[in-house]
């Protein structure tokens, strides 16, 4: 883990033209975006901290996601496309896009199986991979 910290430190920081040495990425204005944690910081500072729980929130997430459930749609997919900015979740509309296609170009269901498989573990090679 240090080892990826640090190709990202030299990937994303920059390079002090006088004195040689990087300067953190944190002070780059070309920095990686990450999504939102405070989002999850609020979610688990209600239920283990003694802070007020937004009970109101939690209630109508469960029943977006049983309403989604019964008209089909995936909820895990909906909060992404939900949360996510559009710079990320274009990417992954395209992806899901092209193994659709994939998945529907063979009237064999095996070969679509096996060709879907092949497409999800592509993918998570390239997102574990970070490119």
């Amino acid at each position: 883990m240090a080892a990826t910290v640090l190709l990202i430190h030299y990937a994303y920081g920059k390079q002090d033209p006088t004195t040689g040495q990087f300067i953190s990425g944190f002070m780059n204005t070309a920095v990686v975006p990450a999504p939102q944690a405070n989002l999850f910081a609020t979610i688990l500072g209600g239920i283990f901290d003694k802070a007020p729980v937004t009970w109101l929130l939690y209630s109508v997430g469960l029943v977006l996601s049983v309403l989604l459930v019964m008209m089909g749609i995936p909820p895990l997919a909906f909060a992404i496309g939900m949360y996510l900015p559009l710079q990320i979740n274009t990417p992954l509309f395209i992806g899901g896009l092209v193994s659709h296609f994939v998945t529907k170009s063979s009237p064999d269901p095996k070969l679509s199986e096996a060709r879907n498989q092949r497409g999800t573990l592509i993918a998570s090679g390239f997102i574990a991979g970070g490119r």
